[in-house]
């Protein structure tokens, strides 16, 4: 059975371990080992659309898709490109990752997600993506006439009055 548009990711693993075990080694997908890295979305979008280098994916757990919005505002901030695609993208609800999620005890029994609550117990997996593209203040001016639009960020750590 052909994989279904996966890009990646534990999923990816997953199925093709089924091969494995049910059909042998000459019939895992030589494209497994590229399918699994991380930059995995972003070298398809390139591949498909030509944006120009560099081509990276930030990888850190959970907070991977944050990471790569922050780093693509420092390549902005820093002249190192005038736009950039970036964000992130986590689909991990396959068998492998709730059971070693479970055996941890992290999930929440309850299925309740309350992460300021007195009363929370555990995490509720799930999965998302979400992808912008950032760029300088004068490419979008340059993109569309008349812009005036500003954003603004601060650099002090937040406090639970900000």
């Amino acid at each position: 059975m052909r994989d279904r548009l996966r890009i990646g990711g534990i999923g990816t693993i997953e199925s093709s371990h089924d091969v494995l075990r049910d059909r042998g080694a000459a019939r895992v997908s030589p494209l497994l080992h590229p399918a699994d890295h991380g930059q995995r979305g972003g070298r398809l979008v390139a591949m498909r659309h030509g944006p120009a280098r560099p081509g990276f994916g930030v990888m850190s757990a959970c907070a991977s898709g944050t990471h790569a919005i922050g780093t693509a505002a420092r390549m902005i901030e820093s002249g190192e490109a005038r736009a950039v695609v970036t964000g992130g993208a986590e689909a991990t609800l396959t068998p492998l990752a709730t059971a070693a999620f479970a055996a941890m005890d992290a999930t929440s029994p309850t299925g309740i997600s309350r992460p300021f609550d007195a009363r929370r117990d555990g995490f509720v997996m799930g999965e998302g993506a979400g992808v912008l593209v950032l760029e300088s203040e004068a490419s979008a001016r340059n993109a569309v006439p008349g812009c005036s639009a500003r954003c603004g960020a601060t650099r002090r750590p937040p406090t639970p009055t900000t």
